[in-house]
């Protein structure tokens, strides 16, 4: 897709996006992140390989049905995209596309029965069509000991700090039922203009695909 033809398609997009009911008053977020491949069953990414992406969730998201100790976040996320090596992109589309639950741990065994402090987010496809399109997307992130990168259970609206975490890492899963799963290497925020620009390009890529057939 040429960059005029992506800007045609982004303006219509995101106005789609927050208009959706579901968002309400949102604050949209964007997560960019790094990792390295541990593992894959997927042709073409190799163990070792790098892999890239962002996802997007609603910051304003209020916890629901949640006991002591733990948030939980019913539909937060809006969007996840993946770069897998050999320029392939894939993705998860915009609501009503997916579910999703973004939790949060506290390592308060008294609580909630939990060793670990815990964040973890993730997506899964309603409709997984074998079109280049992911069927699930976690993030996530553990430690033993208090990070002091959680505030309670508060859905982090700045990215935790991953190498304060024991364990870190992305797994990926596709329809066809391949998977890879990588460690974390980075994940930051981006600038507000590349958080903007990462976001209406992505869905500038999916509403091409399903709006204009390509």
């Amino acid at each position: 897709m040429t960059r005029l033809a992506a800007r045609a398609c982004m303006a219509p997009l995101m106005l789609c996006l927050l208009a959706a009911p579901r968002l309400g008053h949102a604050e949209i977020v964007v997560f960019e992140f790094t990792a390295q491949v541990t593992s894959s069953d997927v042709p073409g990414v190799n163990v070792g390989a790098p892999i890239g992406g962002i996802y997007v969730f609603d910051g304003a998201t209020l916890q629901i049905g949640a006991p002591p100790g733990v948030g939980r976040y019913w539909d937060a996320m809006r969007f996840a995209r993946v770069e897998l090596p050999g320029d392939t992109v894939r993705a998860i589309p915009p609501p009503d596309h997916f579910a999703n639950l973004t939790e949060i741990r506290t390592n308060d065994f008294a609580l909630n029965n939990a060793e670990d402090e815990s964040y973890r987010a993730g997506m899964e496809n309603l409709a997984p069509l074998n079109d280049g399109l992911l069927s699930d997307f976690v993030v996530e992130l553990s430690s033993t000991v208090d990070t002091a990168e959680i505030d309670g259970t508060a859905l982090p609206v700045v990215p935790p700090d991953i190498d304060a975490f024991e364990m870190a890492e992305v797994a990926i899963f596709f329809p066809d039922q391949t998977q890879v799963t990588a460690d974390l290497i980075t994940l930051p925020e981006p600038a507000g203009a590349t958080s903007a620009a990462l976001v209406l390009a992505s869905l500038a890529v999916w509403g091409r695909r399903r709006l204009c057939g390509g």
